[in-house]
């Protein structure tokens, strides 16, 4: 789990698969699980979950995060978000029929930062009218996906379910020192997008 997030900040957790389980001397049994929806509403994760029976069923003792995977059946791409005092540069801005995205998020500024994502629901909207409404704390036709709080000089790795067909927001912000209130930066540098377009017909 990334600084700044909460492990009460759940949502609705979505199980897209669940392998290699195993047996410990410890008495824990552990499983590997892909998942979203733990910290933000589209969040995706691979952990290793550790779990202690206890009145006939198990509860989670601890969990280590590992590299990010998909099942066979879903797609993943990787790209490099940097977050610096002069704005946002995010590697690559167009994907093909993926499920999710992972963000490989470096803050080079000179605060703790964030990228917040969203889903814009207005596919016609424009990046500076999109931007303007977070300003404002008016956020019609923007679907919160997640965000990626990072502390001055850290890089992480974030990953997101998306949809094919949408396109996506990414705006930097500033947080305070334990990584919370987000606070967008006006300028059309510190705001891009990305597209995931629909699978090409063979």
């Amino acid at each position: 789990m990334g600084w700044g997030l909460k492990q009460e900040q759940a949502f609705d957790i979505t199980l897209y698969e669940a392998r290699d389980v195993r047996d410990h001397p410890t008495g824990h049994v552990s499983v590997e699980l892909n998942y979203s929806g733990w910290s933000f509403p589209a969040s995706y994760a691979t952990d290793r979950f550790y779990l202690l029976p206890s009145g006939g069923r198990y509860v989670i003792d601890d969990w280590v995060p590992r590299k990010v995977r998909v099942p066979d059946d879903m797609t993943l791409a990787k790209t490099s978000l940097l977050l610096t005092d002069e704005g946002i540069t995010l590697a690559e801005t167009d994907f093909e029929a993926v499920n999710v995205v992972v963000l490989e998020a470096e803050n080079a500024s000179s605060s703790a930062s964030s990228a917040q994502v969203f889903r814009l629901d207005e596919p016609d909207i424009a990046t500076g009218e999109a931007q303007a409404r977070l300003l404002a704390q008016e956020y019609e036709g923007l679907d919160f996906v997640g965000a990626t709080p990072l502390r001055l000089g850290e890089t992480w790795m974030y990953a997101f379910v998306v949809e094919a067909g949408e396109t996506y927001l990414i705006q930097q912000n500033m947080l305070n020192e334990d990584g919370q209130n987000p606070q967008p930066i006006a300028g059309e540098e510190y705001v891009t997008t990305f597209l995931v377009a629909e699978e090409e017909s063979k």
